[in-house]
């Protein structure tokens, strides 16, 4: 690993309704992660292939919700870390 830091995107809405008493609030949280192909691992003595995809969560919570736990929690998910840029040490 060269040690490059880089940014990831993440998309973040927050979605809110005000109705007398009533108000809601909603959060909005879209992760790209890394997904381990199951049928390649099943087939593979040395590795498979992995596929990157985006994984949507919206939260209607009662409680303040940090958009950093809800990322970390996704991407606790995800086959593995995925990285923003890769850079071969050089």
């Amino acid at each position: 690993m060269s040690g490059v830091k880089s940014l990831m995107d993440y998309q973040v809405s927050f979605i809110g309704e005000i109705n007398g008493s009533h108000d809601k609030m909603a959060i909005k949280v879209v992760v790209p992660v890394t997904s381990l192909c199951p049928c390649s691992k099943e087939i593979s003595k040395y590795g498979a292939h992995n596929q990157r995809s985006h994984v949507t969560i919206s939260v209607h919570a009662n409680t303040f919700v940090w958009v950093e736990d809800l990322i970390d929690l996704v991407e606790k998910q995800a086959s593995c870390e995925l990285y923003g840029l890769l850079k071969r040490p050089g």
